[in-house]
């Protein structure tokens, strides 16, 4: 993965003119350096597609069953003011 990294520093038309010739020098498929030029991000930077939530998403989703038992329905205004010292933490 460090070589994606260098591959795509080394790229420009001053240094090496060829997306090729970067990729072989570096041992980089050509496809992966072109994704990363033009901006795509590595697998281990993305969240998985089958993550429904955030973890931001979660902690708020406790709290509000946390209010359940209460008798307390999560009214817009308790969501939003959790939200926000949830993300001030």
């Amino acid at each position: 993965m460090k070589t994606d990294c260098l591959a795509t520093h080394t790229y420009s038309p001053v240094q090496i003119k060829s997306l090729r010739a970067v990729s072989f020098s570096y041992d980089v498929p050509y496809t992966t350096l072109y994704d990363r030029i033009h901006g795509a991000l590595p697998r281990r930077d993305t969240r998985p597609t089958t993550c429904k939530l955030t973890a931001i998403e979660e902690v708020l989703l406790e709290c509000m069953f946390n209010l359940d038992p209460q008798g307390s329905p999560p009214r817009a205004s308790i969501v939003r003011e959790t939200a926000n010292i949830i993300l001030s933490i």
